[in-house]
């Protein structure tokens, strides 16, 4: 069994323009309450999940915006966000054993620990020029680029420990001839990564015709680990589009 979540949200914020309304600036400090923050945990070494409430949980941070358009020319955007996503409390659970009471902390739900898929910082640049070419065609372009910071999966990724498998880990199912006593060790951590992308093209009131260069370092960014039986039977990492070039055509009507 297990009980609803709730959240309360704070947010004190501001959005200004200056420069004649050529530039814009929009910016907020936001800071949420959560109680009984349904959490999933592993259910020992099969890949059934269980469901726990947390007790408390918070997350505080700050987003920002700049836009600027100095000309008809060129346009220019950033934007940053900063979080501190946390629980505030543990889920223990407690046994006795010949007379002797044991606790142990579950699933990595324990208070400190980071929320997942909650990077403390993202950030997005983008740079756009657009010039006539005639009084029916402009030509245009874009490059943007994003930031995302390091992030956890799920609670029990943060376990000290997690990132083994065989030897004191999590135990490994021999295949193909490996020996009984391997260890095989992986960073439980999704690290950040950049990636950046570029279009241009030319349009006209009805038609566009573009190129596009999208990841354009062919960033290998883990998002994800998968995993099967307790990370037994299989750990792996979801990944993001390789480096993809192509076209496209598009037309209004």
């Amino acid at each position: 069994n297990w009980k609803d979540e709730t959240t309360r949200n704070y947010e004190l914020g501001g959005k200004f323009r200056f420069a004649d309304r050529k530039v814009t600036f929009n910016v907020s400090a936001f800071y949420t309450e959560i109680r009984d923050l349904q959490a999933t945990v592993t259910a020992g070494t099969c890949s059934s999940r269980i469901i726990y409430n947390v007790p408390k949980a918070q997350s505080h941070g700050l987003e920002a915006e700049l836009f600027a358009r100095p000309n008809a020319n060129w346009d220019f955007g950033l934007s940053a966000t900063w979080v501190d996503a946390t629980l505030q409390s543990s889920v223990i659970s407690t046994s006795t054993t010949g007379g002797v009471t044991t606790t142990k902390i579950i699933g990595g739900l324990a208070e400190g620990n980071r929320l997942p898929t909650a990077p403390k910082f993202q950030g997005v640049a983008s740079v756009g020029f657009t010039t006539p070419l005639d009084e029916q065609k402009d030509f245009f372009s874009v490059l943007t680029a994003q930031f995302v910071g390091s992030s956890y999966s799920q609670f029990e990724n943060e376990v000290p420990g997690f990132g083994q498998v065989g030897g004191s880990g999590a135990r490994l199912i021999p295949y193909g001839g490996v020996p009984a006593n391997t260890t095989i060790g992986f960073n439980p951590e999704l690290g950040s990564y950049s990636i950046g992308n570029i279009r241009a093209g030319i349009r006209t009131k009805a038609w566009e015709f573009a190129g596009y260069l999208n990841n354009i370092w062919d960033t290998n960014a883990h998002l994800a680990i998968d995993y099967e039986r307790g990370r037994s039977a299989r750990v792996a990492f979801l990944t993001n589009q390789p480096r993809t070039i192509g076209l496209t055509v598009q037309y209004k009507f």
